[in-house]
């Protein structure tokens, strides 16, 4: 085994030291809005959303460490709560159009962003870490209190909710947050969430210093997450979906997956501030159901757990009328709860 595990290290250290190996590429080369026009109707139309619904989407930016973050707004009635969504792996907010507009009709204002690197914002190509994407929520949180007051939750999907769970433990001024899938990156135990448990308890301990020789080495998101596994209801499984879309990532960067493997919450799950609901589908390929159930027993109250039956993991995508009742029931249980402290 000692022998396997020096020759895979030292192949890998050979790539990522070989020449003409390309970085994340720039956000500068991406379809415009307008010429994505046609593709965004395709998502509305299946997502069963009806051609008026594009009138009532507001866009706006807002910056974060020198990035122009895009953000798509789906407002509710004047002096309603806020949300403010993450979107999941390689993906961006408009994905997510149908759980946004729908919550909207319940009474919220969401306020969906595509992060760093991601979507319509600025940055290289899948070249973020978690702490970055934490602050990157942190500044639509920011924009969210100036426009939409101070009643506000987060929700996030996937890794989207990951860096929701992760920007809960930290963050004072939330009402609650909607996690679809949770994770604890730096609990040896994380590796369960990748295709190949056993290579990545390996190479887990060699990303960062990895990482710090290239950070911007693409490594392919096949290569870590088997999204073929997971259905989709229009286009067949995650991966054709993330392949045939022009703005999904098909790569992060080294220093990405080096952050998906280390990164630790900023506060033990036993002391985080915020109340914490988690969404989780049955039949969840990527997220063992005893591994999220182990995080949310550590939770303290208040908080709330719901199971989707039979569902699969694009909960927030393909199944958002099991679960839409469920979260607004919950965040107007928060809404009678005293209010965070201004900060």
């Amino acid at each position: 085994m000692k022998g396997k595990r020096s020759l895979f290290v030292l192949g890998l250290v050979l790539l990522l030291g070989a020449g003409g190996v390309s970085s994340c590429r720039s956000s500068a080369g991406l379809p415009t809005a307008k010429e994505l026009e046609p593709y965004f109707d395709g998502l509305l139309r299946r997502a069963g959303l009806q051609p008026e619904v594009k009138k009532e989407i507001l866009t706006d930016t807002v910056v974060s460490e020198g990035l122009k973050l895009h953000l798509t707004i789906f407002p509710g009635p004047p002096g309603a709560p806020a949300v403010v969504f993450v979107p999941g792996t390689s993906i961006y907010a408009l994905a997510y159009a149908e759980f946004m507009y729908k919550l909207s009709k319940r009474g919220f204002s969401v306020i969906g962003f595509d992060p760093r690197g991601h979507g319509l914002s600025e940055g290289k190509r899948g070249s973020y870490t978690i702490p970055e994407l934490v602050r990157d929520t942190g500044a639509v949180i920011n924009y969210t209190r100036e426009k939409y007051g101070r009643d506000i939750f987060l929700a996030g999907s996937s890794q989207g909710g990951i860096v929701a769970f992760y920007t809960a433990a930290g963050d004072h001024r939330l009402r609650g947050a909607v996690c679809h899938n949770v994770a604890d990156l730096a609990d040896p135990d994380s590796v369960r969430l990748t295709s190949n448990p056993t290579l990545s308890r390996v190479v887990k301990p060699l990303l960062g210093p990895l990482a710090r020789l290239r950070p911007d080495f693409p490594i392919p998101i096949s290569l870590y997450l088997d999204l073929s596994l997971e259905k989709t209801k229009f286009f067949g499984d995650a991966r054709k979906f993330i392949d045939q879309d022009p703005l999904a990532l098909k790569s992060i960067s080294l220093k990405a997956m080096a952050s998906l493997a280390n990164t630790p919450l900023p506060v033990p799950i036993e002391k985080i501030p915020t109340p914490i609901m988690v969404l989780h589908g049955e039949k969840d390929l990527i997220f063992p159901l005893d591994y999220v159930q182990k995080i949310y027993q550590r939770l303290p109250e208040p908080k709330n757990f719901y199971l989707a039956k039979d569902r699969p993991h694009l909960l927030l995508i393909d199944y958002v009328d099991d679960v839409l009742p469920a979260v607004e029931k919950w965040m107007r249980e928060m809404m009678t709860r005293p209010g965070p402290n201004s900060q």
